[in-house]
């Protein structure tokens, strides 16, 4: 029997530099061993990487372009590495060579940490074709796929897949083709007057037609208010009480308030404020103050931001010649 048949390959394409949050989502990975991560860099992985769990396939960005050109009757150019986002329904056809002994396969982000998904996800996936985490759209950060030919083919069902990689912007192919307020306001995909038939369209008509089952209920947590609290205990991942399959910290990391401290000083266990990662062992009083430093602070570094922002614009509209404003300001 396939010991990998049960397990999740999740296929992550990623180039630059590993960003300061990383061992939170390698750790989150180590302790599961329902999910294993297919990493497509041209990077080293880093050394805190489980070998059991943690592969890479190295490729440059342009050989990943060359070898998505091969797999794909039509032609993609992925000048802008936020185009990789739209690949990601693909990504099941693209290295099906690497991943044929897996039950599973994934799309998803580094920007996350996974929850006890040893003891969330098996059930879930062993009774659906397709499984995603938000009940409204298919969720980039994490969603995943059995690994059959039909369910990896389903891309090519939409009618708009040549125009969608025609774009050289990315056109939320992989989630729900831009229309974010309309589905939150209630319409329904099938619908709608879409402006692509993306892959939120393709499942939805697929279920409809009980062609498939298609899980799609919000498990996660993304985004943290003031007075809220997400909790990593004994590798369990909760928000008032209720376990989580992951925390994705896509708003935070962008706000100067929120730190990253060094993942090997905090303890097993800890907990994300809307300002950044505290340990349990922290006294209240000096998570209190650090609250109040970084909020103050943000809005400090705000504030003479735009003013240092606001007085530039004015110098330079003073100082520089009228036949040259046209190409500055336009």
């Amino acid at each position: 029997m396939n010991s990998k048949a049960g397990k999740i390959i999740l296929i992550i394409p990623y180039y630059g530099s590993w960003p300061n949050y990383i061992n939170f989502f390698i750790n989150s990975v180590n302790k599961n061993d329902i999910i294993e991560v297919l990493y497509i860099t041209d990077l080293e992985l880093p050394e805190f990487c489980d070998e059991k769990s943690h592969h890479k396939i190295h490729f440059s960005l342009k050989e990943l372009n060359n070898h998505v050109n091969e797999k794909l009757d039509f032609f993609v150019n992925l000048e802008s590495f936020r185009k990789l986002c739209d690949l990601k329904p693909l990504y099941g056809h693209l290295f099906e060579d690497h991943i044929k002994d897996y039950g599973y396969w994934a799309f998803g982000d580094l920007d996350l940490i996974f929850g006890d998904i040893d003891n969330l996800l098996p059930e879930i996936i062993s009774n659906n074709d397709v499984i995603t985490f938000h009940d409204t759209w298919i969720s980039g950060p994490f969603t995943v796929f059995k690994n059959t030919s039909y369910i990896n083919s389903l891309w090519k069902t939409s009618k708009d897949v040549e125009k969608v990689f025609s774009e050289r912007s990315y056109q939320s192919f992989d989630e729900c083709g831009n229309i974010y307020s309309e589905l939150l306001s209630g319409e329904s995909i099938l619908t709608i007057d879409r402006k692509i038939d993306c892959m939120l369209y393709v499942f939805s008509k697929e279920a409809k037609e009980n062609n498939i089952k298609f899980y799609k209920k919000t498990r996660i947590k993304e985004s943290i208010l003031r007075d809220e609290k997400v909790e990593y205990k004994n590798g369990k991942l909760s928000f008032n009480g209720e376990e989580l399959v992951h925390y994705h910290f896509i708003t935070e990391k962008q706000y100067l308030r929120f730190k990253f401290p060094n993942f090997f000083k905090l303890d097993n266990d800890f907990y994300f404020l809307h300002t950044g990662v505290y340990s349990f062992k922290t006294p209240k009083f000096l998570v209190k103050l650090n609250y109040i430093y970084r909020i103050y602070l943000n809005e400090i570094y705000r504030f003479f931001g735009k003013l240092f922002i606001s007085l530039n614009y004015r110098l330079l509209n003073k100082t520089v010649k009228l036949k040259y404003r046209i190409n500055v300001f336009k």
